[in-house]
This record gives structure tokens, C-alpha cells and sequence, in this order.
């Protein structure tokens, strides 16, 4: 996965131009999970943390920062994309645009596909637009595979749900740029046309989106910028014990593309400074 790339080899590098030694790194496919012992702390990349593997923060007293997965209810240190503000901004986005109705595809299991969610019936209450379509063709918790689904599985699950509940919504907002692209295939497949019958828009704003025909607007997130924070809050936490935990948010950046309906007027264009 191209983003937990370019988070692993920012967070090893600010680990060692900090004065540690990275290692690792660590599978986390059970939450039987062990830790090294040598460690004097622990980065977790979390987006796909499930609630059986939530606790291994708490089994070994070592310090331990989660990336990626707000879990504002566990009392450890974590650091994420602003998801909540970044879909806000993606909803007022649309509703400039004309939309009324909106739809969310998931497809992330875990916090950050529940939290990405919420913010979406957040981000509609917030907008005054109507949160009328939902496509949920994310695995459960306890299902195997890695935090990204096999494309072709993917295609799968979305497709039978489209088919057992039709469509209702102007726009749909993607909790990923994977979930965005797959959603246009089968879009085309319908006979609709994205970015012009209906809105999409992605997340993380991965190099392939601006690619994609018609070009994905998406969500923009800053993979290096989280793990600095990330390595600092750590190293903060190993050198102050007793410090309690934060929970910290990471600034997203909206950029506008053909798939909602600007047809070159704006393209390229950021939201958000």
C-alpha cells in the first residue's frame, strides 16, 4: 500500500535523525500480537485496527502511539487525519456545486472506516444536505486480509450492494481513492456517467486519483507530516512517562477535480490553505 510507504519510510527516518533505531516492522494480524522487548516504544500504524487488536496498547507498559485511528477512547496518544474536517469540506464542496442528496461508499474496515462514517452524517446534518444512500462493502472486523481489499473483491462487494439498493444520491463521497475508482467503474457499467450524471469524490488523494478519467477530486493527506508528529509524540511520551495522552489531528486539503462536475473551470483548484 503506497500510503503505509510513505508513512513507514518518514517515520524510520525521523527515528533515526531523532537518535533512535527503528524496528520492526511488527505484523499486527492477531491481537496475540507481541511487541519486542528491546523496544523503548511502539508507533502502531493503525487505520485498519480493529476492535480485537484495540487493547494491545494497554497489555505492555511500554510507550505507544497509534497512527492513523483516532480511538479517542483509549488512553494512548494517538495522531490522524483530520477525516471529520476534510469530509466537511468535501460536503460544503457539493452543496456549492447544487447537490442536495448525498452518498457515502465504504469500504475500510476498522476505526477509520467507522470514524470517515460518521463524519460523512456529520458533515451532511452540518451542510443541511440529505445523507440518502449508503453503499457498505466494507469487511467486517474480524474479517482476513489486509486494510485494503483485493480490487476485484472489491468491485464484488460493491456491486451486490448496488444491486439490492439502487442508487438515490447526486454525489457520493469514497473513503478511499480505491473505493472512488472502483465506484466509477461500476458507475460506467450502470450506464451513468461520473463527474457528470454523478458527483464522486475520494480520500487520501493518491498520485493515480488525478489519473483516473474523469480525474478524482479527493481528500489530500500528508503521510510525512503524520509520522513526524507521530515520532515526536513518541519520543515525547518514552522521555515523559507520566505525560497523558493527546489525541491529535492532522489538517487535509480538498482538491477539485472533473468527477464533480467542474469540466475545467477550478480544476487543479485547492480548498483549503
Amino acid at each position: 500500500h503506497l500510503l503505509y510507504s510513505q508513512f513507514t519510510e518518514a517515520a524510520c527516518r525521523a527515528i533515526r535523525q531523532s537518535g533512535y533505531t527503528p524496528l520492526g516492522p511488527v505484523a499486527m494480524d492477531a491481537a496475540s500480537t507481541v511487541l519486542p522487548a528491546d523496544a523503548d516504544g511502539f508507533l502502531c500504524l493503525g487505520g485498519g485496527m480493529t476492535a480485537a487488536q484495540s487493547d494491545l496498547p494497554l497489555r505492555d507498559s511500554i510507550p505507544f502511539v497509534i497512527a492513523g485511528n483516532a480511538l479517542s477512547h483509549l488512553p494512548v496518544t494517538t495522531v490522524t487525519h483530520d477525516n471529520i474536517y476534510g469530509i466537511h469540506e468535501a460536503a460544503v464542496h457539493l452543496k456549492s456545486l447544487g447537490h442536495t442528496r448525498l452518498g457515502f461508499v465504504r469500504t475500510l474496515p476498522g476505526g477509520i472506516g467507522q470514524e470517515r462514517l460518521d463524519a460523512f452524517y456529520l458533515a451532511a446534518k452540518e451542510t443541511g444536505l440529505t445523507a440518502s444512500s449508503l453503499v457498505d462493502a466494507a469487511p467486517s472486523d474480524t474479517a482476513p486480509g489486509s486494510y485494503q481489499a483485493d480490487v476485484d473483491v472489491l468491485i464484488g462487494r460493491m456491486s451486490a450492494r448496488i444491486g439490492s439498493e439502487p442508487l438515490q444520491a447526486t454525489a457520493y463521497l469514497c473513503d478511499s481513492d480505491l473505493s472512488a475508482a472502483a465506484f466509477m467503474r461500476i458507475l460506467r457499467g450502470l450506464g451513468k456517467k461520473p463527474g457528470e450524471e454523478i458527483a464522486v469524490i475520494g480520500f487520501d488523494d493518491q498520485p493515480f486519483a488525478a489519473l483516473l478519467e474523469p480525474p478524482l477530486t479527493s481528500i489530500h493527506t500528508y503521510e510525512s507530516e503524520l509520522a513526524a508528529v507521530c515520532v515526536d509524540q513518541l519520543i515525547y511520551s518514552i522521555t515523559h512517562t507520566d505525560a497523558p495522552a493527546r489525541h491529535i489531528r492532522i489538517a487535509t486539503k480538498l482538491y477539485c477535480r472533473e468527477s464533480t462536475l467542474l469540466s475545467g473551470r477550478g480544476a487543479g483548484e485547492e480548498v483549503r490553505g
